[in-house]
């Protein structure tokens, strides 16, 4: 963005503090604030858009019934539109929030009929206080070249559809839809139609009343309408919950991303899902995040596998349905997030994914009833950077064999902090069967206090980044890092310590001390006492001396 074109022009609300008369803004001013009950408000605004100069870029013109306006009306519209043409020359994006009503005033009013130099609107229209639905419509009179414009919408709609002319629609990028019930598919399709060169769609619906717009078409003879977006490759779909009729969107050679979330795991969704999937060949990313049903019942397992060539997969399903993603082959995938798998699902999915190189996993709170699914081992030659959500336990820990991994994250959920579970045993299993040399370490509530920790500390020699969250730590610990055959190349740590009375800031004084006495890299890190009521004041005051200790 321009530098110069960065000034935004805000309306008022109760809690920004008056704003003096107006005088000609200078370049550097970013805001203007208008006390809600002025009624000059609008006059101001006015003068101010005249004298800008063409650094204004973002204008927010709320919806005229509202009580933090400064545009009561259509006719200080009309004299605002003519301040706005003699101050766009410069603008670069312009940021325009407003009822459909009020957008409509603005446009017909010739204001912001040409802006030059204009690269992006963001136009997002905010529903007014209609209790009824409605399908009228209102074109949008604004002439754009889409080779050098870039339109973003946000439609957030209760009374209105909105249709616009195809020069402004063809200059559109990315919409987002606040789906109602009252929304159908065939205004949908319609309003999307013309939008030749959308690249990012959002459709979104509230979490308890979500929408079912891809459940049935509006009548028979939206069963063979297909809109085709050649330039789409981003789909986001939030509490939409069936996608039966998906493909009435035809997106299927430039799809990169396809994100859905909030949906109920079922059958009929699952079959629909696989066939968009199958459908798009240039898929790169892939987000399934569902929720269980209130009766789950378990998907058919048929023989075949589903072969899916994206690079990344982020999936949350119900246990009940895991049978699922278990036929999944993903010969290009490099990152995966499972949650709610069993680890034996886990361990499936990890087989039919030979180039992982980054995984997350958060393992089911119940233990599946399934024979085998609780076996511990999970396996992966080329897996570099785990993190793992464990339920308490972290026995199973010990099992895996991932020879080639660097970086680890191991956290505990719901840990009950008087009682953490022993990580020294476990990890030093991991070490020593895996022949691995770890980079980075994550740790987050475990006790670390144990002597299988302390051999851990000599052999991760090539460990340069350590966290401890909320870990079990004493003051014998900080001095098993301290010494010279411990984390010889430790630069960073972070440490979060809760009620830890044993450890003191002059403890961690000394730690510091002793790494530099040993010629080890210089340690640098943040220390964070956390509802530590045994460490006096004296002692925090003590640890500002750390950075003078280093220096």
């Amino acid at each position: 963005m321009d530098p110069v074109a960065s000034t935004s022009l805000v309306s008022a609300h109760p809690s920004l503090a008056p704003a003096a008369k107006l005088s000609t803004p200078a370049p550097s001013q970013t805001k203007m604030a208008f006390v809600a009950d002025d009624a000059d408000a609008d006059t101001k605004a006015i003068h101010w858009l005249a004298a800008s100069s063409g650094y204004l870029v973002d204008i927010l013109v709320t919806p005229g019934d509202t009580q933090y306006t400064f545009i009561p009306d259509a006719h200080p519209i009309t004299e605002l539109s003519l301040s706005l043409q003699q101050a766009s020359i410069r603008w670069r994006t312009l940021c325009l929030t407003t009822s459909v009503e009020d957008a409509m005033s603005l446009f017909l009013s010739g204001g912001l009929t040409f802006v030059p130099n204009l690269r992006e609107l963001s136009l997002k229209f905010v529903p007014v206080a209609a209790p009824l639905f409605a399908s009228s419509e209102y074109a949008i009179p604004v002439n754009f070249v889409p080779a050098t414009n870039s339109v973003v919408v946000d439609l957030a709609l209760r009374t209105h559809w909105v249709a616009f002319p195809v020069p402004f629609a063809a200059a559109i990028t990315s919409l987002t839809f606040n789906l109602l019930p009252e929304h159908l598919l065939g205004d949908l399709l319609s309003l999307l139609e013309p939008c030749s060169n959308l690249k990012r769609l959002v459709l979104k619906a509230c979490r308890t009343d979500p929408s079912d717009i891809f459940g049935h078409p509006a009548s028979p003879s939206f069963l063979h309408r297909t809109i085709h977006l050649p330039c789409l490759s981003t789909i986001v779909l939030d509490n939409v919950f069936h996608f039966d009729y998906l493909d009435t969107l035809n997106f299927k050679d430039s799809l990169q991303e396809f994100v859905a979330t909030g949906f109920v795991w079922s059958a009929s969704t699952f079959t629909a899902l696989v066939e968009v999937l199958l459908r798009c060949h240039s898929l790169l990313v892939v987000v399934l995040r569902g929720q269980s049903a209130k009766t789950p019942a378990a998907l058919p397992v048929q023989p075949e596998s589903i072969t899916l060539r994206c690079a990344s997969l982020d999936v949350e399903v119900a246990p009940a349905s895991e049978d699922f993603f278990e036929r999944f082959h993903l010969p290009m995938a490099q990152n995966l997030r499972l949650v709610g798998l069993s680890l034996r699902a886990a361990s499936r999915i990890l087989m039919s994914a030979p180039r992982v190189r980054r995984a997350e996993f958060d393992l089911p709170l119940t233990w599946s009833k399934k024979p085998g699914a609780n076996s511990q081992a999970l396996i992966h030659p080329a897996i570099t950077t785990l993190t793992a959500r464990l339920m308490g336990s972290v026995h199973g820990v010990a099992e895996w064999q991932f020879p080639a991994l660097q970086h680890l994250s191991i956290l505990i959920k719901n840990a009950n902090l008087r009682m953490l579970p022993k990580i020294g045993p476990p990890l030093l299993a991991v070490l020593n069967g895996n022949g691995t040399q770890l980079k980075t370490l994550h740790l987050d509530a475990v006790d670390v206090f144990d002597p299988a920790f302390a051999s851990c500390l000599e052999r991760l020699t090539e460990l340069k980044e350590l966290t401890l969250v909320d870990c079990h730590m004493t003051k014998k610990v900080l001095e098993q890092m301290g010494k010279p055959q411990a984390l010889p190349v430790l630069c960073y740590i972070h440490l979060v310590l809760r009620n830890a009375r044993d450890v003191s800031a002059v403890d961690l004084v000394r730690l510091f001390q002793s790494r530099r006495q040993n010629r080890t890299p210089k340690l640098l890190g943040v220390v964070h006492f956390r509802d530590s009521r045994g460490v006096a004041q004296k002692d925090v005051e003590v640890l500002s001396k750390v950075n003078r200790i280093q220096s």
